[in-house]
């Protein structure tokens, strides 16, 4: 990444959203992974500013979505780190506080459940054939698998239910900030992935 591209991620952060925000993901397409952009997130007043994190959160949504197939393994490491911003943000009365805890916490169990099933991709563009490979044909597997993409599913329709209900929309629309229309474009597509998993372990129960 050239030093463009480093400002470019600042001002995405700090400011507000320009239309060129593509360039941040196609700039972990260039270099193969996130290490600039977690060298920089990491370096935000996170724990200070809910905005901030806020952004941050759609920020990361979107590379894990749209960027490097390596963005998932690099930021992995990090997902506690955003699984205790969350924690932090959810204990505080702030405004977009609460939205920020159920946005980390969706991203923590994202990040989690992504780097164990490798062949699965972020946006969830999966065959079912696929999906019945990585189960397996251990039962236990299969039941450990429907079990997280249960607990995927509910982070998202916590936070998308609780984003509409305390989301400012005036200032979403002035920003371009409508970070929970992701999550409400995912559910569709994780009761997609999930479906196949069910059925199988009500057909192994009969």
């Amino acid at each position: 990444w050239n030093l463009c591209k480093v400002f470019l991620l600042v001002h995405l952060v700090l400011g507000s959203f320009p239309d060129s925000c593509q360039d941040i993901i196609l700039g972990s397409h260039k270099e193969g992974g996130a290490t600039t952009f977690w060298s920089y997130i990491l370096n935000l007043p996170l724990s200070s500013n809910s905005m901030v994190s806020w952004k941050v959160c759609y920020l990361l949504h979107k590379m894990l979505r749209e960027g490097h197939r390596n963005v998932v393994t690099d930021s992995h490491r990090h997902s506690r780190s955003i699984r205790d911003m969350g924690a932090l943000w959810g204990n505080l009365h702030d405004r977009y506080g609460h939205i920020v805890a159920l946005s980390a916490k969706y991203l923590h169990l994202k990040m989690e459940f992504h780097a164990k099933h490798k062949v699965i991709p972020c946006n969830l563009e999966v065959t079912d054939e696929t999906l019945e490979r990585e189960a397996g044909t251990d039962m236990t597997k299969v039941l450990d698998m429907t079990q997280e993409l249960l607990e995927y599913l509910d982070a998202g329709l916590k936070m998308a239910e609780t984003g509409k209900t305390k989301t400012d929309w005036t200032v979403c629309k002035k920003t371009n900030n409508c970070y929970i229309w992701n999550a409400v474009l995912c559910v569709p597509i994780l009761l997609n992935a999930l479906i196949p998993c069910a059925f199988r372990c009500i057909d192994s129960s009969t």
